[in-house]
């Protein structure tokens, strides 16, 4: 409980934090998925959004690193295309690089 509430302080602070450039490419992630025009687009937005944002948690609190790297690689196989052959992104919206959940996966 003190974890959530600890990852949930940081993830404020960081966001509130407008003078920051990193905040600044977490927010530009975040305005480009409210504002694509294709589902690809979105998706591939956001997870460059919870995947800046996961690392920019754990580069302030890295004893979070373990929760917050669970929690980002189930945000990140939600926004996967598993189940149909996935769409052909045709926005202007690059990958940063570790937004895949692969990167994520626990060891088993």
């Amino acid at each position: 409980m003190r974890q959530a509430i600890r990852i949930r302080e940081l993830k404020t602070q960081i966001l509130n934090d407008v003078s920051n450039p990193i905040t600044a490419l977490i927010l530009v992630e975040k305005a480009k998925a409210k504002g694509a025009t294709t589902y690809e687009g979105r998706r591939v937005a956001l997870r460059n959004y919870h995947t800046l944002l996961a690392k920019r948690i754990v580069a302030l609190d890295g004893s979070l690193k373990q929760p917050v790297e669970a929690d980002l690689y189930n945000k990140l196989r939600e926004l996967e295309q598993r189940r149909v052959r996935p769409s052909v992104l045709i926005e202007p919206v690059a990958p940063v690089e570790g937004s895949n959940s692969a990167a994520y996966e626990p060891s088993r």
